[in-house]
């Protein structure tokens, strides 16, 4: 996969140090802890920082993040390096962080540090009893600085599959508290458990009720590893993220950046598959690139891949069932090409760009994925958060 054209998100892993023990941090599920407790050195975060200004003449749009680990456990560190990548890429990163050491004080600081945003973890409200920072904490943070110069924004809430059934119960509970609805996944990464037929009739219950009553209200960021083709910031073109470790275990530093762009895209072709399926589905044609994540077996040996199948056919279909689509009529050949379709935005886009990682909506026949696809996104030119947290304000054709 070439970086040219890309929207590219680097991921600087700035420490392996944390304060939180998630049971689903797939960081810790590939670095044992003990072993990366330290910060980046100097030198490395430099030369990332050379690397990304040389794919900003590449890539169609560039943005910046800081992971780990916790980067606020870096203390003033990580406002050195968020003012270093400022000036020398002109990008404002954001800040990737469970939000326990997240507060007033240090919101304030970081907007005179050119950080953009704080992306803060939030736990299920209804299954919270283990998580160190509370649901009521990181929405009065969300409430209090959702506009500042420095924002604060909702991260990946994840969704155990037992909880499936009650996710239109929980996305109630935050458009009440405050106006806004979080990203929501499934547990994945090495924790992933294949789901079963009741717990996917559920997902599709409560998938179809949230899309029926809350599309057109607000973006609907759910399961972006399953359906990155519906996520609202992927409607010109899917983020791509590129890890940059906290050790040099690319060998970047001894290269120059024309074989270090050369290295990541050799990464990139690992993190991002084709996907050449054979299988009858109406909703193929979203698939393209995946994540490497479902290219691996389950715990119990089995195909990880049947079960992209079977959450992609049950969102898809609940997405269209929330959106009033009939199916089976944008199946005949005798179905207008620019069908009628729910709306409550007159910006509505009816056609996205080809970029190479999806297909095109400009097909002559409106095949049930480019039908869902049209009707899925009303937000043209809204600020949108993606799947990496980087904030999107796309333009429509």
């Amino acid at each position: 996969m070439k970086l040219d054209g890309l929207n590219v998100v680097f991921s600087i892993i700035g420490t392996g140090r944390c304060n939180c023990r998630c049971d689903y941090c797939h960081f810790y599920g590939r670095y044992p802890r003990e072993t990366v407790r330290f910060d980046i050195e100097p030198d490395l975060f430099n030369r990332y920082v050379h690397l990304i200004k040389h794919v900003q003449g590449k890539a169609s749009r560039v943005s910046c993040r800081f992971s780990g680990g916790e980067p606020l456990v870096m203390g003033n560190r990580l406002f050195m390096l968020s003012d270093k990548v400022h000036a020398e890429t002109g990008i404002e990163p954001f800040v990737l962080t469970n939000g326990l050491l997240l507060d007033d004080e240090v919101i304030e600081e970081a907007g005179r540090h050119h950080v953009s945003s704080f992306v803060a973890s939030v736990e299920n409200p209804l299954h919270s009893e283990n998580s160190l920072v509370s649901y009521e904490r990181i929405v009065s943070l969300y409430r209090r600085h959702s506009s500042s110069k420095a924002r604060v924004r909702f991260g990946m809430m994840v969704v155990r599959n037992d909880q499936f059934s009650r996710m239109k119960e929980i996305v109630d509970m935050f458009w009440s508290d405050c106006g806004a609805i979080p990203p929501m996944c499934e547990v994945n990464y090495g924790l992933f458990e294949s789901p079963s037929k009741d717990q996917l009739n559920d997902l599709r219950r409560s998938v179809s009720d949230i899309v029926r009553e809350y599309h057109g209200r607000c973006p609907l960021h759910l399961f972006p590893y399953v359906i990155p083709d519906l996520y609202p910031s992927n409607k010109r073109s899917q983020e791509i993220i590129i890890e940059l470790p906290l050790v040099d275990k690319l060998g970047l530093m001894g290269m120059d950046d024309d074989a270090a762009c050369s290295v990541l895209e050799e990464r990139l072709d690992r993190s991002y598959f084709v996907y050449e399926c054979d299988k009858e589905c109406a909703w193929k044609e979203g698939c393209g690139r995946l994540k490497w994540l479902w290219n691996k077996p389950n715990r119990d040996g089995t195909s990880r891949i049947d079960d992209y199948c079977r959450l992609r056919r049950t969102l898809c279909e609940a997405y269209a069932e929330g959106l009033g689509i009939d199916i089976g009529a944008s199946c005949s050949s005798e179905r207008p090409s620019k069908p009628d379709f729910p709306t409550n935005d007159p910006a509505m886009p009816i056609q996205r760009q080809a970029d190479g990682q999806h297909c095109p909506l400009d097909r002559d026949l409106p095949s049930p994925a480019n039908l869902l696809l049209r009707c899925s996104c009303p937000f043209a030119n809204s600020a949108i958060i993606g799947l990496t947290g980087a904030e999107s304000r796309p333009s429509y054709s």
